[in-house]
């Protein structure tokens, strides 16, 4: 019961950080837009690469934590209790990259919304 209950938990943080994989990816094209533009100047550049950085490592935890596993390391045998602890670190591990990707990828697009105003 309590893996079932980890294993819906996975699911759910998948349905929560889903959406933030385009909007990286939005931010990052955003912020390549700015930086090629050659009539803002250089202080604009290099701000739009800051927030492109900040974007592509937040995609990076983002799809990390979407593509971790966070179920039973033996699908098709009944759980067992070494089941519970790996299925625990693995959900932990999976919501604290979602955390940091959706960090990240808010603080890119703050940025570019600097750049941009």
């Amino acid at each position: 019961m309590v893996v079932e209950d980890f294993e819906k938990s996975a699911a759910t943080v998948n349905a929560r950080t889903t959406p933030l994989v385009p909007a990286s990816g939005i931010v990052v094209t955003g912020a390549g837009i700015l930086a090629r533009t050659d009539g803002e100047g250089e202080a604009a550049t290099i701000i739009s690469l800051f927030a492109m950085a900040f974007a592509l490592v937040g995609l990076g935890f983002l799809a990390t934590a979407l593509f971790t596993h966070a179920g039973r390391p033996r699908v098709g045998f009944a759980p067992a209790r070494t089941d519970v602890a790996f299925v625990h670190d693995r959900l932990v591990k999976k919501e604290s990259n979602a955390q940091v990707g959706s960090l990240l990828t808010g603080v890119g697009f703050v940025v570019l919304l600097v750049v941009i105003l």
